[in-house]
């Protein structure tokens, strides 16, 4: 490490998600390196607070009272909880980081002494996450941008005319990777997994659709998985559900499965398909966009038309009959995920290298 930085991120909560643990692993490596790090969550109340710290039952007492979410208690960046955030409250730094589009607008109460900004750009959020006049506002502003994807980078490019560097979210492939399954190759059964989401844009009715078109039409004897952190008990179709799984677990899924079918009508990259294809599974999707940077069709993926239902629905046929294609195809993915895309401590080197060049630059301006 060349220089020593004190770096901000700011969270728009500290609960089990996929961008808030990319937000938390970069956090994590930056303070393992040596950099002053802390996680900022902003609160109006205790609540949200007393929701994470009160996890604990995984945890030991001391782990308790570190105030850090009970799904990432080796976290070595400091958790910050704030009711307010502005010039008297959070100390001079040398980074700020907005981890979505509203975390950008807290830029807006902070003197420029604060840190050089970034915003973090992990979905086109103008589809899902909220009014999309707003968030254009917030892409139209000047500030520093890195995107999770080449597609990202792209929208950002072509509606607002604004450069961003690309860092693709690494995969832990000391965590993912292919575990020796008594479940795959013991008979003719095919597992498909899928994640489970509530958002209807995750698509997962219209896979539970697919799936039982595909079972039918070709009678293959199919079993579905689902996995998920959102509900405990969940009103659709499976033959098993795993919920609130700790990610050794989500591996063995992984491992345990033949095909895993992502059927979300846009990802900003798409995590639990780059982990898939580290456990060597073979991975049915759509064209998702962020899905460009890794799934290549008939080479690393099956991917379908983007949207085109119908066209899943083959795909996903397609890769339930040819077995051999689909072995391939998986070997082909993994190989790409473990040799193509950055690891954690490549990709954090990375964003040292963005932040150091923004930091000489505003020294060199002023």
């Amino acid at each position: 490490m060349k220089n020593k930085m004190k770096i901000n991120f700011f969270v728009p909560h500290l609960e089990i998600s996929g961008g808030i643990r990319v937000a938390l692993n970069y956090a994590h490596f930056l303070a393992e390196k040596g950099h002053d790090v802390q996680v900022v969550f902003q609160h109006k109340n205790y609540r949200k607070r007393i929701k994470n710290i009160l996890e604990f039952k995984r945890g030991s007492i001391r782990e308790f009272f570190d105030n850090k979410p009970y799904w990432y208690r080796h976290l070595k960046a400091n958790i910050a909880y704030k009711p307010k955030i502005n010039n008297e409250t959070l100390a001079d730094a040398d980074i700020l980081v907005a981890m979505d589009y509203s975390k950008v607008k807290l830029f807006d109460v902070l003197d420029r002494k604060k840190g050089v900004r970034f915003e973090f750009i992990m979905h086109d959020e103008r589809l899902y996450h909220g009014d999309k006049e707003d968030i254009n506002k917030v892409y139209k502003r000047d500030v520093n941008k890195i995107c999770v994807s080449s597609w990202l980078q792209g929208v950002i490019k072509k509606d607002f005319n604004q450069e961003s560097d690309v860092l693709i979210n690494p995969i832990d492939t000391e965590l993912f990777f292919q575990e020796k399954s008594d479940k795959k190759k013991e008979n003719d059964e095919i597992i498909i997994t899928m994640m489970h989401h509530n958002y209807e844009w995750k698509g997962v009715e219209d896979g539970v659709k697919i799936f039982n078109k595909v079972k039918k039409e070709t009678g293959k004897n199919l079993k579905l998985v689902l996995f998920g952190c959102r509900f405990k008990k969940i009103d659709i179709q499976y033959d098993e559900y795993y919920y609130d799984s700790k990610q050794e677990d989500i591996r063995k899924i992984y491992s345990d499965s033949d095909i895993f079918l992502c059927t979300s009508e846009w990802e900003g990259l798409g995590l639990p398909a780059m982990e898939a294809m580290c456990c060597k599974t073979a991975v049915v999707t759509y064209d998702t966009g962020g899905s460009r940077d890794y799934a290549f069709d008939n080479d690393t993926a099956f991917v379908a038309q983007h949207s085109d239902l119908r066209d899943l629905e083959n795909k996903l046929k397609e890769a339930v009959i040819y077995s051999e294609k689909r072995d391939q195809i998986a070997q082909n993915g993994y190989k790409f995920i473990t040799q193509k895309i950055d690891t954690w401590a490549e990709s954090v080197e990375k964003m040292e290298k963005i932040f150091n060049n923004k930091l000489a630059k505003r020294s060199n301006e002023s």
